[in-house]
């Protein structure tokens, strides 16, 4: 989060969404992170989470669908491809949209807000785990959930990572998606 203006290292005035430099008077618009999730099924119908395992990295140990970050001007499909390749060295096939959600994100003290988009995928491969798979993203673990463990998994929110995760399994679970 900017403490000074991007363009000139003015003062920014904070007190109102945008915020506006007092040097040069840009105004700097403080929007949410676009990210992609997978809300990945196997043929039994269970789902995918995996735990994360960088130390340093936000939310560690704990439960997590595959997804992240946007890059600038990235496609979400795109994405969602990329991040399940590097987190999990597997492809995918988008099935739908599942939801659109939002949440928070800290990281080294910074706290902004995320716009996730969230689809219901399936794989085109099995999961490598960290032992034969040397994932940046550095999983722990992976395990695919029936419904009812998912929701009780779920239920504890100091075992997932974000709470949009509770949202969006809970909605998965009453909509449902089977191929």
């Amino acid at each position: 989060m900017f403490k000074f203006c991007p363009k000139c290292g003015g003062f920014l005035n904070k007190s109102k969404e945008p915020w506006l430099c007092l040097k040069c008077g840009f105004k700097f618009f403080q929007n949410s992170k676009p990210t992609v999730g997978a809300i990945i099924q196997n043929s039994l119908g269970r789902v995918l989470l995996a735990k994360r395992a960088v130390r340093n990295a936000p939310a560690f140990g704990k439960w997590d669908i595959p997804g992240g970050f946007l890059g600038n001007g990235e496609d979400p499909i795109a994405g969602l491809k990329r991040e399940t390749k590097e987190e999990i060295g597997a492809e995918i096939q988008i099935q739908k949209i599942l939801g659109i959600y939002v949440d928070k994100y800290t990281f080294e003290g910074e706290t902004n807000y995320t716009f996730n988009v969230v689809y219901v995928c399936v794989l085109l491969a099995e999961p490598k785990t960290s032992e034969n798979f040397p994932s940046w993203y550095g999983l722990a673990e992976m395990i695919f959930l029936g419904m009812t463990w998912l929701l009780k998994t779920l239920s504890y929110s100091s075992m997932i990572t974000f709470q949009n995760n509770k949202k969006f399994c809970q909605f998965f679970s009453k909509t449902g998606f089977s191929y």
